[in-house]
């Protein structure tokens, strides 16, 4: 092979890993992927607060349990909406 075929598989090397990592950056920069990591990382905040708190407990009751509601709260907000939705006779509807 002579120099100039090798650097141009070179160069297609490099384009197809260009666009793989380009491909990556758009799949990673997609709201919808934005919003579940930025979900995820909250709950995970939640639970670390709620782990503390509660190893706390015996020193503070009142606010580990302020803190272990409003966690389960959280965690369990849409189940939560639509159960009150329902009872309040507005069907499904909720953010």
């Amino acid at each position: 092979m002579s120099t100039v075929d090798e650097s141009k598989a070179e160069a297609d090397r490099a384009r197809a890993k260009l666009e793989a990592t380009l491909e990556t950056v758009r799949e990673r920069t997609q709201p919808q992927a934005l919003l579940g990591s930025a979900t995820e990382e909250a709950r995970k905040q939640a639970m670390k607060v709620g782990v503390a708190a509660l190893s706390n407990g015996r020193f503070r009751p009142v606010l580990a349990l302020g803190v272990a509601a409003t966690s389960i709260a959280y965690l369990f907000r849409n189940p939560i909406l639509k159960a009150l939705n329902k009872r309040l006779g507005q069907g499904e509807q909720h953010d």
